[in-house]
């Protein structure tokens, strides 16, 4: 069997999340809609870490960092487990659903020329080497 491929290297898109982006920390300053988080306790959480700014309160606007990323609450992780609890996304369809929401998140936040923006399409674009 020839396992030449040629030169060409095969790719898997994979969710990842990039440092200093902070995207996903900006909770607004409108109400926010939390039907989605079924948990009394979780939309109290939430509520109460929105900052005056619209940020979370954890963020660290200076250095664009998670003060508290180790022990962040389940709704702040980009997981399959809380995609699936919390938005109904099938496990199988996590990779996409976590880049379309950072993508959403990145071009509300910062625009789609931005270099929050490029930077996460680049690292999306790369993907990880397949096995």
């Amino acid at each position: 069997a020839d396992d030449d491929d040629g030169g060409i290297h095969r790719r898997i898109k994979s969710w990842v999340c990039i440092k200093q982006c902070g995207a996903c920390c900006y909770l607004g300053t409108d109400e926010p809609d939390l039907q989605a988080l079924t948990n009394e306790d979780e939309r109290a959480l939430y509520k109460s870490m929105i900052a005056p700014s619209g940020w979370c309160k954890h963020f660290d606007t200076e250095d664009r960092s998670c003060t508290i990323y180790e022990t962040r609450p389940r709704f702040c992780r980009t997981e399959p487990e809380v995609f699936e609890d919390i938005f109904d996304v099938p496990k199988e369809e996590f990779v996409d659903a976590a880049i379309g929401s950072c993508l959403d998140a990145i071009t509300h936040l910062y625009g789609d020329e931005s270099q929050e923006f490029d930077r996460y399409q680049q690292v999306i674009d790369e993907g990880l080497p397949a096995e």
